[in-house]
This record gives C-alpha cells, sequence and structure tokens, in this order.
C-alpha cells in the first residue's frame, strides 16, 4: 500500500496546528495552501558540519 497521501495530509495538519498555536488563531487548509511560510535555510550546503555528537552514558546526567 502506498501511505504518501495520508503522510503527507498528517503531515500538513502538525504543521497547521504548530502555526495555529503560534499565532493564535484559526488556520484553514485554504490558508495553509497559500502560505509562503518557508523554515528552511536560506543556502543547503554540503560539508563538514561544525558540532560536537557527545554519546550518552546511562547514569550520567544530560549536558544540555
Amino acid at each position: 500500500m502506498n501511505e504518501a497521501e495520508q503522510t503527507a495530509v498528517s503531515t500538513l495538519t502538525a504543521i497547521m496546528g504548530r502555526t495555529a498555536a503560534y499565532t493564535g488563531r484559526l488556520i484553514t487548509w485554504d490558508e495553509i495552501f497559500k502560505s509562503d511560510m518557508d523554515l528552511g535555510p536560506k543556502k543547503i550546503e554540503m560539508g563538514p558540519v561544525d558540532m560536537v555528537f557527545e554519546t550518552p552514558v546511562p547514569g550520567t546526567p544530560l549536558a544540555i
């Protein structure tokens, strides 16, 4: 079975919920389809990532 359509609808529903929560108002399907909201990076680049990936150790507190 192809679940692509249900996955897309589910994702859009979550985006609508987040937008409604952030703005404090009702968001309709028409509004979200016409939205020009872009939450991605302005420029997508390949290359090294300047992040530290620490391995969690059981029994120790998380460093946040």
